[in-house]
C-alpha cells in the first residue's frame, strides 16, 4: 500500500467544479429582490411595500400554473385564476431577524406545497375549517370499551413543534361502561352468598338445633351442627378477605385436638418415647414437626398440641359471638357425652377445657364459657385458678349458679367464711328472678319423661347469665352429675 507524502499532497491540483455544468435557473429570484431569502414571509407582518417578483428565466421550464386562494367573508376560500394576490401591508413592525431564529414555535401553522408562479409557497392564514380538520387528524383513536378518556394539553404537534414534545394526559373516567358492567357482575356474583346478619341468624338456629339434638342423645349430629357454625363463619371471613386462612386454622385446630389424644392413650406396657416418636412422624400438626418436639415426653407433647389447638380454633372465629358460642357448645357437648358414657372422663375434660379456652380467646366477654372453664378447673383439682375465674365471672355477671359453684370451690380450699358469703349472695339472687334456662338431662331420663308425657324438669331459680347474644335460651348443662360420676362434694352446677 503506497503512502502519500506531504510534497505529493501539495502538488495535487485543487478541486474545482466542472465549468460545463449549467447554472440552475428554475425558480431563481432576481438579484435585486429585497426579500430573496430562504425563509418565507408571512402575509400581514411587513410594513414595507410588496416585493417585486422577478419572472422566471427564459431557459427554465415554466412551472405549472397554480391557482391561488382568497378568503371571503364567510371564512371559505375560492380559486383565483388571475394570479397571486398579495395582502396589503399593515402597520406591524418589520421583522429584523429571520423567522427560523424566532424562539416561539408557529402554532396552528399549516405549511402547504402549492406552487405559485414565483416558486414560493402559499402562506395564507388557515381557515377555521382547515384548523378543525387538522385537529381531527391529530386526535388519537377513540377510546375503546374500557372507558378511558384522553385529553390533550400543551402544544399541538406541527412541523415546528415535534410530536414528541406534545404532552398527553390520560385520565380514567368513573362512568365508563366497562367499569359499570364489572361492578354489576360482581354484585350479581355475590347475590348467592349470605350476608353477615343472615350468617348470625343461621348460626343461632344451628346452635339451638345442636342443643336440641344433644338433649335427645344425638351427640354426633349435635357436633356436626356446632362445627358447621364454625366452618360457616370461617369461610365467610375468608371469602370477604380473599384468603383461605380461617378455614385452614379451623381444620388445623380440630386435627390438633384429635392428635393430642394419641399421646394420652399410649399403652402402659409400651415404650412411651418410642411410641411418641412414631406418632410425631405420622401427625400433621405443625407443632409436632418442630425441632425440639422429638425429645419431649408424651404428656408435654399433648400439652403443646392442646395449646396450639386453642389458638387455631380461636383465630378461626376471632371476634365473632356466634363462633365463640359454638366453641362453648362443643365443650359442653364433650363434657356431657363422656359423662353420660362414664368412659375416658379425664380425656374428655382436656378436650372440653380446650374448647372453652378457645371460646374465651375468641370473645373474652363470653361468661358462659368462663363459668364452664372454672368448673372444669375445679373438677381437675385446680382450685385456686378456678376460684379466681369464678369470682371474676360473679363480679361481672352475678348469678346464683356461679356463686354456688364458687362457694363449693372456696370450701374445698378451706375458706369457710368466703364460701358462706357466696352462698348467701346466691340465695338472695335466687329469690329475685326465676331461671328460664333448659336443663341438661341424660338420654334415659329424657326418653322416660317423653314416654310418660311428663314435662322435663327445669333447674332451680336463678337469673339468666348474659352472653354475647344476651340472655341464652339454650341449655347450659346438667343441674347435677349423674350417679357414678364425681363425688358429691365435687358436683358443680352448670
Amino acid at each position: 500500500m503506497s503512502t502519500i507524502t506531504a510534497g505529493a499532497l501539495a502538488a495535487m491540483p485543487a478541486y474545482a467544479p466542472a465549468t460545463s455544468s449549467p447554472a440552475p435557473t428554475a425558480f431563481a429570484p432576481a438579484p435585486s429582490a429585497p426579500f430573496a431569502t430562504s425563509h418565507p414571509v408571512i402575509a400581514g407582518t411587513e410594513s414595507v411595500s410588496p416585493p417585486v417578483l422577478s419572472p422566471p428565466a427564459p431557459a427554465a421550464t415554466a412551472p405549472a400554473a397554480a391557482t391561488t386562494r382568497t378568503e371571503v367573508a364567510d371564512g371559505s376560500r375560492k380559486s383565483d385564476a388571475a394570479g397571486p394576490r398579495l395582502l396589503p401591508p399593515t402597520a406591524a413592525p418589520a421583522i429584523t431577524a429571520p423567522l427560523a431564529a424566532s424562539p416561539a414555535p408557529a402554532i396552528l401553522s399549516v405549511t402547504t406545497t402549492q406552487a405559485v408562479p414565483n416558486g414560493l409557497p402559499s402562506l395564507d392564514p388557515p381557515t377555521p375549517q382547515e384548523i378543525t380538520a387538522f385537529l381531527e387528524q391529530q386526535q388519537p383513536a377513540a377510546a375503546d370499551s374500557a372507558g378511558v378518556a384522553t385529553s390533550e394539553s400543551g402544544e399541538i404537534a406541527t412541523t415546528a413543534t415535534p410530536r414528541t414534545n406534545a404532552s398527553r394526559q390520560i385520565e380514567p373516567t368513573t362512568t365508563s361502561r366497562a367499569a359499570a358492567q364489572t361492578e354489576l357482575d360482581e354484585d350479581l356474583a355475590t347475590l348467592g352468598t349470605l350476608t353477615g346478619e343472615k350468617i348470625d341468624l343461621r348460626a343461632r338456629e344451628m346452635i339451638a338445633a345442636g342443643y336440641d339434638l344433644a338433649r335427645r342423645g344425638a351427640y354426633y349430629a349435635a357436633r356436626l351442627q356446632f362445627v358447621g357454625v364454625l366452618r360457616m363463619i370461617a369461610e365467610a371471613k375468608d371469602d370477604r378477605h380473599g384468603a383461605v386462612r380461617r378455614a385452614a386454622a379451623l381444620a388445623e385446630g380440630l386435627q390438633a385436638l384429635d392428635e393430642a389424644e394419641d399421646f394420652l392413650t399410649i399403652p402402659a406396657d409400651a415404650d412411651a418415647n418410642q411410641e411418641a416418636a412414631v406418632l410425631l412422624r405420622s401427625h400433621k400438626t405443625a407443632v409436632g414437626r418442630e425441632g425440639d418436639a422429638a425429645g419431649l415426653p408424651p404428656a408435654q407433647l399433648a400439652d403443646r398440641y392442646y395449646r396450639y389447638a386453642q389458638r387455631q380454633l380461636a383465630s378461626a372465629v376471632a371476634g365473632e359471638p356466634a363462633g365463640s358460642m359454638a366453641l362453648h357448645a362443643l365443650g359442653k357437648l364433650t363434657t356431657e357425652q363422656h359423662t353420660a358414657a362414664e368412659t375416658d372422663f379425664p380425656l374428655a375434660l382436656r378436650r372440653a377445657a380446650s374448647y372453652q379456652q378457645a371460646a374465651l380467646l375468641a370473645r373474652d366477654d363470653n361468661y358462659l364459657a368462663a363459668h364452664e372453664l372454672g368448673v372444669l378447673m375445679a373438677e381437675t383439682g385446680h382450685y385456686l385458678e378456678s376460684a379466681d375465674l369464678l369470682r371474676k365471672v360473679a363480679s361481672e355477671q352475678p348469678n346464683p349458679v356461679v356463686l354456688r359453684n364458687l362457694a363449693r370451690v372456696e370450701r374445698s380450699l378451706g375458706r369457710s367464711q368466703a364460701a358462706q358469703l357466696a352462698e348467701q349472695e346466691a340465695a338472695r339472687l335466687a329469690v329475685l328472678t326465676p331461671d328460664p334456662r333448659v336443663a341438661w338431662m341424660p338420654p334415659g331420663q329424657f326418653a322416660a319423661q317423653s314416654g310418660t308425657g311428663q314435662s322435663p324438669n327445669f333447674a332451680g331459680s336463678a337469673p339468666p347469665m348474659q352472653t354475647p347474644y344476651g340472655t341464652p335460651q339454650v341449655a347450659r348443662g346438667p343441674a347435677a352429675q349423674p350417679a357414678g360420676g364425681l363425688p358429691p362434694n365435687m358436683r358443680f352446677m352448670r
